[in-house]
């Protein structure tokens, strides 16, 4: 793929566009294997570097399409990483000065190109599509339910009759069926009245015993 190099020396040193990680890096010669300390700087699915951090052009670009990152496990380069290319030899070694760092380094480039945003948008629309399939699956079990119970309710009348009906469950016609008359079949007075009402009349009643075995006196003691 050919590029064009004034466009990518653009969106480089172009300060409005925000970058996604930035820093000092030592990177590692590709002929005497010497580090040199370079400004590293990722956008987007490229990773530039610059012998320092206001030049106005870099040193070089790296494509990250089809790379992987790995810890380097040579001893000589404590805390860093390298890039490489599948079916390639050439690769790309940067040391970090602490782990930190090069975690942050690490997850940054490996999540950088396309590929893996390609994964991860695949991954979401998987998550999508199975909430979506739950929220249908569970919309038809509360359909059905409420279809089986409207099925119920026709198949017995006199349920139904009672849910259409349930005002009139607390009146009573005492007509003889002209329905000019109706009564509360069950009182809402409060508890406070029913409790004076009726205790009046058994207060009476308990009177009217005593009036009437006045000779028992074990009785009148214990209705006393």
């Amino acid at each position: 793929m050919k590029l064009n190099e004034k466009i990518i020396t653009k969106f480089a040193t172009n300060s409005s566009n925000q970058s996604d990680l930035e820093g000092y890096l030592l990177k590692k010669g590709e002929a005497n294997r010497n580090l040199h300390k370079r400004w590293c700087v990722l956008r987007g699915n490229m990773f530039f570097y610059f012998e320092r951090c206001f030049d106005k052009e870099p040193l070089g670009c790296i494509f990250l399409e089809g790379s992987r990152v790995e810890l380097s496990e040579s001893d000589s380069d404590y805390f860093a990483f390298r890039i490489v290319f599948t079916g390639y030899d050439k690769k790309y070694i940067f040391v970090t000065d602490n782990p930190e760092s090069l975690g942050n380094w690490m997850k940054a480039l490996s999540q950088a190109s396309f590929s893996y945003l390609k994964m991860v948008i695949s991954e979401l629309q998987r998550r999508l599509d199975e909430t979506n399939n739950a929220a249908v699956e569970q919309r038809k079990q509360l359909e059905e339910a409420s279809q089986e119970k409207l099925q119920q309710q026709q198949l017995n009348p006199k349920t139904n009759l009672l849910i259409q009906n349930a005002e009139d469950l607390i009146t009573l016609d005492e007509s003889s069926g002209n329905g000019s008359s109706r009564k509360p079949l069950f009182s809402r007075k409060p508890f406070i009245e029913l409790h004076q009402h009726y205790g009046e009349q058994v207060n009476n009643y308990l009177r009217e015993i005593k009036s009437t075995n006045r000779p028992d006196s074990s009785r009148e003691d214990l209705l006393s």
